[in-house]
């Protein structure tokens, strides 16, 4: 079976299976849920896309702030409804009213968690409650790409690897 990096280094963002010619990279759910992606050996052609692609096995430019912030909403509502503080659906709500889209975890029922990108407000409350579990940005790496080539503001709210991933790709 080709291994992309090692399994310990893999942290399932799921770049190479987005990268990956002949789709034949999933990602399935190993120990503990931990995202791992398998490759179809008989599709692979063995071109090198996808671990070109891996964040893993590349180093990653990581500039460390200079200043950090905390923040909650003032959102009584908001607040107590949201994941930690409800930072990020002010942020969505920003984001969606005046600048551009949003991509972010949600939890589709059937208890598929997965990054979707939403263009609206009235979609705004799928992101809510879901930033701390590994979810899935293969369906969406595509379109981000497309919506930053076209010139679209893009929020993208995941944890650090998946972002580590959206950097590469761009």
């Amino acid at each position: 079976m080709k291994l992309i990096c090692e399994k310990e280094l893999c942290t399932g963002c799921g770049l190479c299976a987005a990268r990956c010619p002949k789709h034949c990279i999933s990602l399935v759910a190993e120990e503990l849920g931990h995202l791992y992606p398998s490759v179809d050996q008989k599709k692979c052609i063995d071109c090198g896309l996808c671990q070109k692609a891996c964040p893993s096995l590349h180093d990653t430019v990581c500039l460390y702030p200079s200043v950090a912030y905390a923040a909650w909403s003032k959102d009584e509502e908001d607040y107590r409804s949201s994941t930690s503080g409800g930072m990020a659906s002010v942020l969505t709500h920003y984001f969606l009213a005046n600048v551009g889209i949003v991509y972010g975890c949600t939890v589709i029922p059937g208890i598929e968690i997965k990054h979707i990108r939403i263009d609206n407000l009235k979609d705004a409350y799928k992101l809510k409650g879901s930033k701390y579990v590994q979810s899935s940005i293969v369906d969406v790496l595509s379109q981000i790409r497309q919506d930053v080539k076209d010139g679209t503001n893009v929020l993208f709210i995941g944890t650090p690897c998946q972002v580590t991933a959206v950097k590469r790709m761009l």
